[in-house]
């Protein structure tokens, strides 16, 4: 059984992910999600470690910057892909400038809000497949 980690704490976008990843019919697939990072770090410190994690920035309680160094410090998460989704442009393009300076590991990809449903289906599918 493969897992989803969605960190969002936008409901409606939360919903909305979990139904496009229910749309896919992935067989063994499963999502979870987590809307404050205290609890999405109280899971990743779990297991079993999710396959991807879907991560939002901006959260209440830990921020998405301290969750996504936590997630690639910890040896069992090594293997997680990490998919940074934000509607901040200009974290994420200090994100892409930290990667290109090897500030920070860098994350699977790195999207900005609004992603079109297919577009994240496909990301999805990419991921999970391990392309």
């Amino acid at each position: 059984m493969k897992s989803i980690l969605i960190i969002e704490d936008d409901g409606d976008l939360s919903r909305l992910w979990e139904m496009a990843i229910g749309m896919l019919s992935l067989p063994g697939v499963r999502s979870e999600t987590k809307r404050d990072g205290r609890s999405a770090l109280n899971r990743l410190n779990e297991p079993p470690a999710p396959d991807v994690i879907i991560l939002d920035m901006h959260l209440p309680l830990v921020e998405g910057q301290e969750i996504y160094k936590t997630a690639r410090t910890k040896k069992h998460l090594s293997g997680s892909k990490i998919i940074i989704i934000t509607a901040d442009k200009e974290l994420a393009d200090r994100l892409h400038d930290d990667v290109k300076g090897g500030r920070i590991v860098p994350p699977d990809e790195i999207v900005i809000k609004p992603i079109p449903i297919e577009d994240f289906q496909t990301l999805i599918k990419r991921m999970i497949d391990g392309r």
